[in-house]
């Protein structure tokens, strides 16, 4: 047997038993790497799946201790008036001038905590927003077409006042404080033109 043709062969298979076991360490590492970022997301998912059945599960501590009272945010008195006034002659003739009012009482948006640490809300202590008013107003003029055609016109203006005050919507009790984490903002003063046609 050659010596050198022998050294050769024992040299190719330590070459080759090294880039085995360089192989084998790579897929070992890639595979702990690959675990330990599923550990990871693993984790995440279970953390912010038990934070969302925690806030489930005090939603229904709190539904279930308002159980027999009123919805929240809506109001127990509200009214509605609308006036307007037609001329019949004179030189105004045709025109009718109105305005209107909505008005919303206060609203429950929030309940006091019950003692305890329980989470449940008491629905003898609301808390509540403001009243509210809204105007409105309208103009309206009719006139006659040929062929016995009518059309009338109006324009109509909402939020007369451009009243743009917030009003809370949504309160909650954090650490004993009254914190109101939604608001209702209502739109400024718009208006509408209208045509209508009578056959």
């Amino acid at each position: 047997m050659n010596p050198a043709r022998s050294r050769a062969g024992a040299r190719s298979a330590s070459k080759a038993k090294g880039k085995k076991e360089k192989q084998m360490n790579r897929g070992i590492h890639g595979e702990r790497y690959v675990y330990d970022r599923y550990v990871e997301n693993d984790y995440k998912f279970l953390h912010y799946l038990k934070t969302i059945l925690d806030s489930a599960d005090q939603r229904v501590v709190e539904f279930s201790s308002l159980e027999g009272f009123a919805d929240q945010r809506q109001p127990e008195l509200s009214a509605n008036l609308t006036t307007a006034y037609d001329f019949k002659e004179g030189g105004l003739k045709g025109f009718t001038f109105g305005g209107s009012v909505r008005w919303r009482g206060e609203a429950a948006i929030g309940y006091s905590q019950l003692p305890g640490g329980s989470g449940a809300l008491d629905a003898t202590r609301p808390h509540w927003n403001n009243s509210t008013e809204w105007f409105g107003a309208f103009v309206k003029y009719r006139l006659k077409l040929p062929n016995d055609m009518r059309m009338s016109l109006q324009l109509n203006i909402d939020n007369l006042l451009d009243d743009e005050t917030p009003n809370p919507l949504v309160t909650r009790e954090v650490n004993g404080q009254q914190a109101t984490n939604r608001w209702l903002l209502p739109e400024g003063r718009s208006f509408a033109l209208s045509a209508k046609f009578d056959f």
